[in-house]
């Protein structure tokens, strides 16, 4: 018979938890339904303090709640960019779906698609840049290399800064209230790695249950609130690649 937790409900939960008290109610769901569970954290792989920024990275990703826009000033003649020259905090993006060159949007594309329209690509001079991709998986790179000093923005979904998760007074940066307890469901489970036991392992698909049911909860009021209205061109070149501050928009 698969085992059902019911656990008693989180201190704060509803008004939120701070870590401190998140660490504390992981450590209450690791004794209270652990068997042989991990006493302290030098007899598992990971501490309950890791265990709690990996499960803030995990929702992150899951939920893609936060976006940054970060920027950097292009070098004429180079085309490739690492996430760490542009302005601090650019190494938290994991997803970038949108870069633009002197507020000009770039078009994405992949290496693959370049080498059927132009095979010499990579050997081509500097001009204005059209198009963008990431490269090397940290690097985004645009083409044609750059024939100006200009500022190439890149935006996208980003993780947490865990600078702002560090002391026990802080609370999970970016997340609802009434969400927090969900950190606890998954750094319980990443602690259950150390100790597999057969029992530990029945519990495992409980701990997901609930981890999964706040993060689906989440991710519906992301979209909610970063849905936007279908627009047409208005008076627009069509025949551009890229649409310019001054192009106007008419709402469907």
């Amino acid at each position: 018979m698969p085992i059902v937790i019911v656990p008693t409900p989180a201190p704060g939960s509803g008004s939120g938890m701070t870590k401190k008290e998140l660490r504390s109610y992981t450590r209450y769901l690791i004794d209270t339904y652990g068997d042989d569970w991990v006493q302290d954290s030098s007899t598992t792989r990971f501490s309950i303090d890791d265990a709690l920024n990996m499960a803030l990275t995990k929702w992150y990703v899951q939920t893609k709640c936060s976006r940054g826009t970060y920027t950097v000033s292009t070098v004429i003649g180079t085309d490739t960019y690492n996430l760490s020259a542009f302005s601090a905090g650019a190494e938290r993006l994991f997803d970038v779906y949108l870069a633009t060159y002197d507020s000009a949007r770039l078009m994405p594309i992949n290496p693959d698609r370049l080498d059927t329209l132009n095979r010499k690509w990579r050997l081509e001079g500097d001009s204005t840049p059209i198009y963008w991709l990431m490269w090397n998986e940290n690097e985004v790179r645009i083409y044609p290399s750059p024939d100006a000093v200009k500022t190439l923005s890149i935006e996208g979904f980003q993780g947490p800064d865990f600078t702002a998760f560090d002391a026990d007074g802080d609370y999970p940066p970016g997340m609802n209230v009434t969400d927090h307890e969900a950190l606890c469901y998954m750094a319980a489970f990443i602690c259950i790695i150390g100790v597999p036991n057969e029992s530990n392992i029945a519990r495992m698909p409980n701990m997901l249950n609930m981890w999964n049911s706040k993060v689906a909860g989440a991710k519906s009021r992301v979209i909610g609130a970063n849905s936007t209205p279908v627009i047409m061109g208005s008076g627009i070149d069509m025949g551009r690649s890229r649409m310019t501050a001054t192009d106007t928009v008419t709402m469907l």
